[in-house]
């Protein structure tokens, strides 16, 4: 899927491969869920759909999610390809983002246990929307003081950090009698949901067995 959307960017699209390799995508991930439903004890449990928040978190956050995560990328193309900088100035203006990314990180369990977690994701939403809507606006003319307030006001809210293992120790789960040491190196919220639930069941039918 991935390489075949990648050639309907190219000059000249070669239309057999294409078509092709995302047909090819369509029917492997056609396979993968049939697979994942079916499974009792698949790779990726789907159980964690049947919670509300998850399943609102896949479907309106993964779209938040590819906006965040294409801004490191995309800025630097932008400064080369349409600013006609050089790469060397174009990573340099790239700094300020990584810089505010990495000053939020502090902030994140503190702003979380004080405001609220739905609070701080409201906010969060409403100025990574006006962060990234800044950087469409930038054009070649703008001034490098400008850019550098911009980009760096993206890594402040457009941070990845609200999302990610910084929430560790406040965020709450429904997998409560999930233990992380029993499963290392997972760290999808899926993957441990479908953990608890698997864990869960084995219990239960444990105790059916012996209260029979």
């Amino acid at each position: 899927m991935t390489y075949g959307l990648e050639v309907l960017g190219h000059a000249v699209t070669p239309w057999a491969v294409m078509t092709a390799f995302i047909g090819a995508g369509l029917f492997l991930g056609t396979l993968a869920l049939r697979h994942l439903r079916r499974a009792k004890q698949s790779l990726i449990p789907l159980v964690a759909r049947r919670i509300p928040t998850y399943a609102m978190t896949l479907r309106g956050g993964s779209l938040f999610r590819v906006s965040v995560t294409m801004v490191p990328f995309l800025p630097p193309t932008m400064f080369q390809l349409g600013f006609g900088l050089n790469p060397f100035a174009s990573g340099l203006l790239i700094i300020p983002l990584f810089a505010g990314s990495l000053g939020t990180k502090i902030m994140t369990t503190r702003m979380l246990r004080r405001y609220g977690f739905r609070r701080v994701l409201l906010v969060n939403g409403a100025m990574t929307t006006l962060a990234i809507l800044g950087c469409a606006a930038l054009t070649p003319s703008t001034s490098y003081a400008v850019i550098v307030v911009v980009l760096f006001a993206n890594g402040l809210d457009g941070l990845p950090s609200v999302q990610r293992p910084e929430l560790a120790g406040v965020r709450r789960r429904p997998v409560r009698a999930y233990e992380h040491h029993e499963y290392p190196g997972e760290r999808s919220p899926a993957v441990d949901i479908g953990a608890w639930h698997h864990r869960r069941s084995r219990g239960c039918a444990s105790r059916r067995a012996a209260a029979s």
